[in-house]
């Protein structure tokens, strides 16, 4: 058990030093981005709550939820897209994608 504790904690300590790399720039477009998701994720729970406490019949909540998330995975398409800073974006996006990645496996 110690030994999986140690490994998590050597993972996240390399996450933070990646972080406290960064400069202020690359840091407030980092932020920029995963605040863009973290609102599209917000909105699209809200609507998929409205969804599921409809009077609606089953097959129209059915395809209006495939519809709102399809339409949250275009969004988070789109943010992944922004390019904020001209340094190091291919570095900064690959470490956005695969926050935004293990975000949508929420949903």
């Amino acid at each position: 058990m110690s030994e999986i504790g140690s490994i998590i904690e050597d993972i996240d300590s390399k996450k933070w030093k990646k972080i406290k790399a960064l400069n202020i720039c690359k840091a407030k477009s980092l932020a920029y981005s995963l605040d863009k998701v973290v609102a599209a994720y917000r909105a699209t729970v809200a609507e998929l709550k409205d969804i599921a406490e409809s009077n609606d019949a089953t097959d129209t909540r059915k395809s209006k939820c495939k519809e709102c998330i399809s339409n949250f995975e275009s969004k988070v398409n789109k943010i992944k897209q922004i390019k904020l800073d001209a340094d190091d974006v291919d570095e900064q996006k690959d470490d956005v994608s695969s926050e935004i990645d293990r975000g949508s496996m929420f949903l």
